[in-house]
Order: C-alpha cells, then structure tokens, then sequence
C-alpha cells in the first residue's frame, strides 16, 4: 500500500536509460520541459515555513527513501534537470541536488545509493555532469558538482577504482574546463576536483594535462573567480598530498601568487581572496 501511494504521488521514474555521457543525458532530459508535479510539491512543502508542514514532507520523504529510492531519485533527477522556462524554480532545482547529494552520502539518513538499480545510478551520474555543463544557476550548479563528489567517494577508493565504476566523469570535467565557454562552468568544474583530490589528485599530477590546466585557469587574462578556484584547487593537493607528489606544482606558484596580489590590491575581489585564503 505504500509503495502504490508513493507511486500516485512521484508518477512513474523517469531517468536517462543507457546513458554514457552527459551530453547524450541532456538531449534526453531537454525533451522533458515540465517537471514532476508531485515532486516538486513535496520540495516545497520540505522548504514550508510551516514546522508541521516540513515535517510531514519529511516523513513523505523518507518513507520513500525506503520504499520506492528507485522512483524517487528518478524524479529528483527530472526535477534537476528541468531548468527550461517551463521547469522547475530554482529553489526546487536546489532542493532536488541536495537531497541527491544526500541519497549518494554514505551514512547520511538518506543514503540510499547500494538500493539503486544500475540505470538509476547511471542516470543520475549523467544528469549531474549535464547540470555542470547546462543549468543557469550557479547556487544549484555547485551543488550538483557536490553530489558528483559524494557519488565519487561512495563508488572508489582511488583513481584506478573511480576511473572503472565512472570512466565519463574526469573526461568530462576536464572537457568543460578546457572549453572554458562560461567561467561559472569552469569555476563549479574546478571544485569538482578540489573535492576529489584526496581520491585522485596524485595520479592527476603525474601527467602534464593537469599543470597546463591549472597554469591557463589561474593566468592574468581568465576571469578572477576562474582564478580563485584554480589557486584553491593547487592548495588543496599541497595540503593533502605527498610533497614529492606536488612537486609538478612548483611551476604554477608564480602565476598563483600573482592571481593573489590582483585579489588583495583590487576592492572588487575581496570574496576571491578570502575564499582563496580559507580553502
């Protein structure tokens, strides 16, 4: 009986079937203008100012995490993916990356990756590099890019792990970086990374692809949020990995230090340099 309430109120799953990238993901999704309605009602009750309203949406949520993760995830995928002028609101679109983050998030209440059939895991690996590349939204395209994370850490223990259960994901971070079409995209791309470095920065830094990309995103001539995300990124391998591991790094300190003294000199980029000190 929960499971047929569950299905009247999500409708039935709708996720990207034997997908292997995210461009082939967005074309399908694009098609899709309109998000689930119940879905996106439940967002909105979990987002109530109402305290009885947001707990009763809470407890709607995690029934279904429990009995239906497939059709759940499968919405949250179509409500994410629904950021045309007929989808869904931004806030919906940001609700629905958290709680994705949080069905990959091991030990999280609703974690519920391992109960996830494959084409649902590979629909939502899908749409999550396609949010990177297509939603116009910065707050909800970070929090994509934090939920490609947490399904990273779930599924590897390191690079050779991670390039065997996603083998799309670190060509297609690095695709949209060297594109360097939007310096939002690019600036949620490297965040990507920074996040994953205790899983692959070291193997990152053993070929020249990785320098070269640092060295042009934290160049003078990129914009200074590009610039930033760079710089934290390059202090984040130093910080967590090996010294002799970051040793390719010692070419990129000029043009990092640089990237700093514009920060600290100019009024308009005292985000940057805060950001860039904190990380």
């Amino acid at each position: 009986e929960l499971y047929q309430l569950l299905c009247a109120l999500f409708g039935p799953a709708v996720v990207c079937l034997g997908t292997k990238t995210a461009d082939s993901c967005s074309r399908q999704q694009s098609t899709m203008a309109v998000p689930p309605q119940g879905t996106c009602e439940l967002l909105k009750a979990l987002q109530s100012i109402e305290a009885d309203v947001r707990k009763a949406a809470e407890k709607k949520l995690e029934e279904a995490v429990k009995a239906a993760p497939n059709q759940l995830v499968g919405e949250l995928i179509a409500v994410l993916a629904a950021c045309g002028a007929a989808g869904a609101a931004v806030e919906l679109r940001q609700q629905a990356a958290v709680l994705l983050r949080q069905c990959a998030t091991t030990a999280h209440k609703h974690e519920c990756w391992s109960e996830l059939e494959p084409a649902t895991k590979q629909g939502l690996k899908s749409q999550l590099l396609a949010s990177l590349e297509q939603e116009t939204n910065n707050t909800v395209r970070r929090n994509a890019g934090s939920a490609i994370s947490s399904i990273a850490d779930t599924v590897a223990e390191d690079y050779s792990e991670l390039m065997n259960e996603w083998p799309e994901l670190l060509p297609g971070v690095s695709a949209l970086i060297s594109a360097a079409k939007d310096a939002n995209q690019v600036t949620a791309c490297l965040g990507v990374l920074k996040d994953m470095v205790p899983l692959c920065g070291e193997e990152l830094l053993k070929g020249p692809q990785a320098v070269t990309m640092l060295q042009t995103c934290v160049s003078s001539n990129t914009p200074p949020e590009v610039r930033a995300a760079a710089a934290q990124l390059a202090f984040k391998m130093v910080e967590d990995l090996e010294v002799e591991a970051t040793e390719p790094l010692g070419s990129t300190m000029p043009a990092i230090c640089a990237a700093l003294k514009d920060f600290a000199t100019s009024a308009n980029h005292e985000e940057q340099i805060k950001e860039t000190l904190e990380a």
